[in-house]
């Protein structure tokens, strides 16, 4: 290579040095703009995924609530609703000033009956769990039935159900039950529940409405406001209830819950037989599947427009036995078959506890 090639060289390559050079922060500056807008939709993109995350989590907050209380207290809706079968038995003595001493044995629940068909279960109904006027003398009116309930559709939230039942004076009930579960806000849900049936003996024809909202004040926190309606023949005009109610978590396993109410019917006077106050305390004892509720209340009551206002004081003690199967997992295939264990699900494998 000669001296001028070689200066030629040295040229070339100082000119794409400086060319690189000056390269580097117009490119810089050229990819600026560009990625400026990408990251910025990047973090849009993050801050989206955040705030949905973020109200998913509320939203289902006040579901999450709303049924763990359900199932703490064993009403209805969990009984009827769930997948598994459950039993629920309740022993319970109650005191007031007038009604004096009653003992009350009840029994509720569903047991699927999946070889006859998913469509129909056999349940058990007794008293609702959280109506108010369990502690007036229309308390004992809610007698239990057993029967068998057939599910006619489910669309959404909604449900049609079927249902053929009879009580211990061997009454049969025959009747439709429409359901509807809905949530209205992050915090707010609610549930409506429309009975018609017809009932040999004294109770005849009659149709029975209960609409429940529920909303969520923090994850140990709900107010319930409970209402329901019945008219029929044997009713004394439209029968009605209503109370408000403050169900607190104290730990896992303890709720109290502050409630005032009142009921009344509309014939042949339109009358408020009761209004007043109650605090029950439920709580987990020995086994995850006993429960133990103390509830005392004070009422002030009127059974007809001549009598006077008295004040009750009455007090409830209830013992309960929750008994559940898991759904029964679906055959296995040769290679997948073990031997029988109870614990893996079936009808065999109640749930309760470690005996």
């Amino acid at each position: 290579m000669t001296l001028t090639q070689l200066h030629k060289s040295l040229l070339f390559a100082w000119l794409l040095t400086s060319a690189g050079a000056c390269a580097v922060p117009v490119l810089a500056a050229g990819d600026g703009p560009a990625a400026e807008p990408a990251q910025a939709e990047v973090a849009a993109e993050e801050d989206r995924e955040w705030v949905d995350s973020g109200h998913d989590y509320v939203a289902d907050g006040v579901n999450r609530m709303v049924q763990w209380m359900d199932d703490f207290y064993g009403t209805d809706t969990v009984d009827f609703e769930a997948a598994s079968s459950k039993i629920r038995l309740r022993l319970g003595y109650g005191y007031d000033e007038l009604e004096k001493g009653h003992f009350k044995v009840r029994v509720r629940g569903k047991v699927q009956l999946p070889k006859l068909s998913k469509r129909l279960a056999l349940v058990a109904e007794g008293e609702d769990g959280d109506d108010f006027d369990r502690f007036g003398p229309s308390a004992d009116d809610n007698d239990s039935q057993v029967g068998l309930q057939y599910k006619f559709g489910e669309s959404g939230r909604n449900r049609l159900d079927g249902i053929l039942s009879v009580n211990s004076s061997a009454d049969l009930r025959l009747g439709i039950r429409f359901r509807h579960d809905g949530q209205y806000s992050d915090y707010l849900t609610g549930r409506l529940v429309q009975d018609l049936a017809y009932q040999t003996g004294d109770k005849g024809a009659f149709t029975r409405t209960r609409i429940d909202a529920f909303r969520r004040i923090d994850d140990d926190n709900l107010l319930a406001w409970i209402n329901r309606v019945e008219y029929g023949e044997d009713t004394y005009g439209v029968e009605w209830s209503s109370s408000l109610q403050w169900r607190h978590r104290l730990e896992e396993e303890t709720v109290i819950s502050y409630m005032v109410g009142l009921d009344g019917v509309t014939d042949p006077d339109p009358l408020t037989e009761n209004y007043g106050f109650a605090v029950n305390y439920r709580t987990n004892i020995y086994r995850k599947y006993l429960f133990v509720e103390l509830e005392p209340a004070y009422m002030w009551r009127k059974q007809a427009d001549f009598d006077s206002r008295e004040g009750v004081w009455a007090i409830n003690l209830r013992f309960e036995i929750h008994f559940e199967t898991k759904p029964k997992p679906r055959p296995a295939t040769p290679l997948e078959a073990v031997p029988d264990d109870p614990s893996a699900g079936g009808p065999l494998a109640w749930n309760l506890g470690s005996l």
